[in-house]
């Protein structure tokens, strides 16, 4: 685009549209202000730009909402729209005012491919940045400050694959009584080597997982929620692999993983430091087998330990093992997922005599985050 006013990015998406073959649409670092709804999104959503239905690619640039316009989504993504954004900012998109109102940024039911982006600042009553119905792939994304009743960064649904890889979720909120301050899944998520951090909810201060989801070397530290802080898992199937979970806080029930019925399954995972009002089973509400390769309970001597507190999640601490600790060489190297080539800092995941329990790998190789092959790559389907 030339210029960066919203008549123009609303004209391109338009031809878009209409384009017979994949078309492309650079922003060139530009910043487009959407001052005006011009639509309705079919769900009582007014947006400023036509909804996306072809294979579109959309980069390098920002695209907000003016501050005086009240309610404004920012992007809508039909059912068969095959939609890629790439290098963006997105920022301020707002829903209000009507229940299951879903995607205050974006609300996709195509095949989303978002990477290399930042999300900031969206509203909804449903996935406060991004609401997700159809197939997601996020890479290398960034969401903060978002908030919504369910999922305050994202809400994931339907029966496509979600995925979400090498991304931070930090300071999104949801207000009682909902669920998920970062993630909230009704579908079939896949998070991996991301950051959940600082997040507060009602239930779930970091992630709510209410049907499957697979949670493979992540960092899920400082969130707080007056039913789990870090975790909540209600009727519902959940693995997770090669995390760590600490110093989330809790009210109700453990402030760590709080899980009602379903199956939880933990391999290799470090729960530690994360805290309740009673002291009663802070870190788990159930009890794991042993021999799962897991260290629970026990401090692993991180860098530098910062726990959220009742009411004040933190996006402090560092979360790297020190020499000596507890973890290094904990884990069960047949219970690692097949793929698992590095750890959430990017070192090489076996290290030493056995695998590491949680998301660092101490060892030789560790570097920090970004020197080495993006964590998490070798998930990218």
């Amino acid at each position: 685009m030339t210029g960066n006013s919203q008549a123009e990015l609303f004209e391109a998406i338009s031809c878009a549209n209409e384009a017979a073959a994949p078309y492309t649409i650079d922003l060139d670092g530009q910043t487009v202000t959407l001052s005006a709804a011009m639509l309705d999104n079919g769900y009582g959503g007014p947006l400023g730009l036509p909804e996306l239905i072809g294979q579109v690619t959309l980069e390098h640039g920002e695209i907000v909402r003016e501050v005086t316009l009240p309610y404004l989504q920012l992007l809508s993504i039909a059912e068969d729209a095959v939609v890629t954004l790439h290098d963006l900012t997105l920022r301020g998109g707002r829903l209000e005012g009507g229940y299951g109102l879903r995607g205050g940024l974006i609300w996709s039911q195509g095949r989303l491919t978002i990477t290399s982006s930042r999300l900031h600042d969206g509203e909804a009553d449903v996935g406060g940045g991004i609401a997700s119905s159809g197939t997601l792939l996020m890479v290398d994304c960034l969401m903060t400050g978002n908030r919504a009743r369910y999922g305050g960064a994202l809400a994931t649904e339907g029966s496509g694959v979600h995925t979400v890889v090498a991304s931070v979720f930090e300071n999104n909120t949801v207000p009682e009584p909902g669920e998920g301050g970062a993630l909230y899944n009704s579908g079939d998520l896949r998070l991996i080597a991301s950051r959940v951090a600082g997040n507060s909810a009602f239930r779930g201060g970091g992630i709510a997982n209410v049907s499957a989801a697979s949670i493979t070397n992540n960092i899920v530290v400082g969130n707080y929620g007056f039913i789990g802080g870090g975790l909540y898992a209600s009727h519902a199937t959940s693995g997770i692999h090669n995390s760590t979970i600490a110093g989330n806080a809790g009210s109700y029930g453990p402030g760590g993983l709080y899980t009602n019925y379903g199956t939880t399954t933990l391999h290799n995972t470090l729960v530690f430091g994360n805290s309740n009002s009673d002291g009663i089973n802070p870190d788990l509400s159930e009890t794991i087998p042993e021999g799962l390769g897991n260290l629970i309970g026990i401090d692993p001597g991180f860098v530098d330990f910062v726990p959220a507190a009742f009411e004040n999640p933190t996006t402090g601490g560092d979360y790297r093992l020190t020499p000596g600790s507890a973890a290094i060489d904990a884990g069960v190297d047949s219970l690692t997922p097949q793929k698992l080539r590095s750890d959430y800092f990017g070192g090489l995941r076996l290290e030493g005599v056995r695998v590491d329990a949680g998301a660092d790998e101490a060892g030789d190789s560790r570097v920090m985050r970004g020197d080495f092959e993006l964590p998490g790559s070798e998930f990218i389907p």
